[in-house]
C-alpha cells in the first residue's frame, strides 16, 4: 500500500502495527513532496523500529509510483482545486492494482462547529485555530466528491461518512 500526502507517516504507521499486532503481512509505504515532512516520518518509524519506507515525490506533477496494490491519501484532497482533485483521483485508479482509498473531511456546517470548539478545546495553537476551520471550508461536499469521482471515471465506488465530518472513498479494482 501506498500513502499518497503522508506527512509524517501516521497513517503507514499505524496500519504497521495494527498488521504487525495481527501478524499480518504488510508492505505499507508513504510518500510527501516534503522533505521535512519525510525526515519527520523516518524519524517516528526509526523511533517504532517499523519496517515502513518513505520518499519524497510531488504526486501533483511527478508521475505516480506504480506496482502497489492499494493507493491511498488521508486529509489531502481538502488541499486540492477541482482539477487537481479530479487529476489526482484519475491517476490513484490507473496506478492501483486492487483499491483506491482516500480519507477526508466532509464541508458541512456540523464539521465546522467541530473545528471552530474542538480546535479552541484541543491546542491553544492560533494556527491550529485558523487552520481547521479554514480546512473544512476548503473541503468537498458529499455530492462534490460523488462529482469528482464520476469525473475520474471512478466506478463501482462507494462513499461513506464517519464521525466527525470526515467521507471515505472506496473503489474496489479487483478481487
Amino acid at each position: 500500500a501506498l500513502d499518497l500526502a503522508t506527512g509524517s507517516g501516521d497513517i503507514p504507521l499505524a496500519l504497521w502495527s495494527a498488521a504487525k499486532r495481527h501478524s499480518l503481512p504488510l508492505e505499507v509505504v508513504g510518500c510527501d513532496r516534503s522533505a521535512t515532512a519525510i525526515s519527520e516520518a523516518h524519524q517516528q518509524a526509526a523511533g517504532m523500529r517499523a519496517d515502513v519506507q518513505f520518499f519524497q515525490a510531488d504526486v501533483l506533477t511527478g508521475p505516480l509510483p506504480q506496482g502497489y496494490d492499494v493507493l491511498m491519501c488521508s486529509l489531502f484532497l481538502h488541499h486540492l482545486d477541482h482539477a487537481q482533485a479530479v487529476q489526482i483521483l484519475q491517476r490513484m485508479r490507473q496506478a492501483a492494482s486492487r483499491m483506491v482509498l482516500v480519507h477526508d473531511l466532509v464541508r458541512c456546517p456540523s464539521g465546522l462547529l467541530f473545528a471552530l470548539i474542538g480546535s479552541r478545546t484541543l491546542s491553544r495553537s492560533p494556527i491550529v485555530h485558523a487552520d481547521a476551520p479554514q480546512s473544512v471550508r476548503a473541503a468537498w461536499t458529499i455530492d462534490e466528491v460523488v462529482l469528482l469521482a464520476q469525473e475520474a471515471r471512478l466506478e463501482h465506488v462507494t462513499i461513506s461518512r464517519h464521525w466527525p465530518s470526515r467521507f471515505l472513498l472506496r473503489q474496489q479494482l479487483a478481487p
